[in-house]
């Protein structure tokens, strides 16, 4: 596993994970940098499952969406971690505790070599933001051996702030 500084647009892996929420608007966050380089396609594609859905898409859940022109880039798909109901909403562990390890098993069963992730939770959240880390370290820790991560943002207060607590575990 290996954690740095850089653009989630540009990272060397196969499919990225983006927190989202469930309502589709993509215009702020990880999510809007994502979608200003890949194009209209990914809200195109996010927007028809959203409607194509026998049930609501509520926290917990994910939607796996082509990845537009970062294709160009090696990126093959786009998984959407539903982390809330609206934009703008805080989450916490618990629904970390729930969607990433449902994507991380769909990413390994269906054998992508490599995924990369920003810092989940670490933006929106007023609450201390160590546990959401931890949980969201933890249950990463549990796939490392069957899939490269990457942990990658571009907010480096939330890098430093991510390597001051991981510090005594060196993650690269």
């Amino acid at each position: 596993m290996e954690a740095y500084f850089g653009d989630i647009s540009k990272p060397k892996a196969k499919a990225v994970i983006v927190p989202m929420n469930s309502v589709g608007v993509m215009t702020k966050d990880i999510i809007s940098i994502l979608c200003d380089y890949a194009g209209p396609s990914v809200r195109k594609d996010f927007k028809s499952q959203i409607e194509n859905r026998k049930k609501d898409v509520v926290p917990g859940d994910f939607i796996v969406t082509t990845a537009g022109r970062l294709y160009r880039r090696g990126i093959d798909k786009i998984y959407h971690a539903i982390v809330t109901k609206y934009p703008g909403e805080t989450y916490g562990v618990d629904v970390i505790n729930k969607v990433l390890p449902l994507v991380m098993r769909h990413l390994v069963d269906n054998k992508v070599p490599s995924v990369a992730i920003p810092y989940m939770g670490t933006r929106t959240s007023p609450f201390d933001k160590k546990p959401i880390i931890d949980r969201m370290f933890s249950v990463l820790r549990s796939f490392d051996h069957l899939i490269e991560i990457r942990i990658v943002d571009d907010d480096l207060v939330v890098v430093n702030t991510m390597q001051d607590f991981f510090e005594t575990e060196k993650i690269v």
